[in-house]
């Protein structure tokens, strides 16, 4: 298991360094998770479906203290990564479960991306590393994109050099080195089946970034639930059926309200966020 230690001095384990990095950019600099709408303080109860290597879960112990976190990641390889970066988490409760989540308890095959983690999926037909023209398409441009963001500066000097149908050349071969795969069957829970479990009587962030389940896992909540959920931040995924809309949709039917973020990492993945309106005293 590689170690390294992130810009703010933390030791942390990875699966790919450079996918780490983007990560950590993409949270602590961009601020993916960040929005006027959602409050973060001391004592929070928050889940985190598909955590990953728990870039986001060390966001948030740098926000709050005593917080109680559930983090989900069904991936073996990747949650062995989770665990060993905060089995030992000090000042704050952790939880870690090895599942996914969706709307239905059960099993789940999901195909596993190596070389490209974060965008490990329940539904690969939809992923953008898919085979079809168009999502090779789409990710050939944004590999582009991330030849220019790389965090790696003498790196990212070096591509910038390169002429224009070699650096193409070389996103295309990113795309093929990115879809590399691997069938895992996973144990899936349903939010309201944890929600029972844990006894959660406020859950006051869920956080989910589950490439392309999202919107299953919204109708996984039963309605009695849905009161207990004071905020939400959802990253969205192409799919069938227009996911955002489904989801504001979902959102708005339940009481929240809610804005969409800007598409801050220029690939078509807008993040909601949205927010149980205080009760009128």
């Amino acid at each position: 298991m590689k170690k390294t230690r992130l810009p703010d001095g933390t030791p942390f384990r990875y699966v790919n360094k450079l996918e780490m990095d983007f990560m950590y950019k993409d949270i602590f600099e961009i601020g993916v998770n960040s929005n006027d709408l959602i409050h973060y303080a001391d004592g929070d109860t928050i889940l985190d479906v598909g955590a990953n290597i728990g870039l986001f879960l060390h966001f948030v112990t740098k926000k709050c203290r005593n917080t109680k976190l559930y983090a989900f990641e069904p991936i073996p390889r990747i949650f062995d990564v989770l665990r060993a970066n905060f089995e030992n988490a000090q000042d704050h409760q952790v939880r870690l479960i090895r599942c996914g989540v969706s709307r239905t308890p059960g099993e789940a095959v999901f195909t596993y991306l190596p070389n490209c983690t974060a965008r490990s999926t329940m539904f690969p037909e939809h992923s953008p590393t898919n085979n079809s023209a168009e999502g090779q398409k789409r990710e050939e441009e944004f590999n582009l994109w991330v030849f220019k963001e790389l965090p790696n500066r003498p790196l990212r000097i070096a591509l910038g050099l390169l002429p224009s149908f070699v650096r193409r050349t070389l996103a295309r071969g990113l795309v093929r080195w990115h879809a590399r795969a691997e069938q895992v069957t996973c144990e899936i829970k349903s939010i309201s089946q944890i929600i029972e479990e844990n006894a959660l009587q406020t859950i006051d962030l869920l956080k989910i970034d589950a490439e392309n389940s999202e919107v299953e896992i919204l109708k996984g909540i039963k309605d009695e639930h849905w009161p207990r959920i004071k905020q939400l931040i959802v990253e969205i995924h192409p799919g069938p059926d227009d996911p955002l809309k489904q989801v504001l949709e979902i959102l708005g039917q339940h009481g929240l309200k809610w804005t969409v973020g800007e598409d801050q990492m220029q690939h078509p993945a807008p993040t909601v966020f949205a927010r149980r309106p205080d009760p009128v005293s």
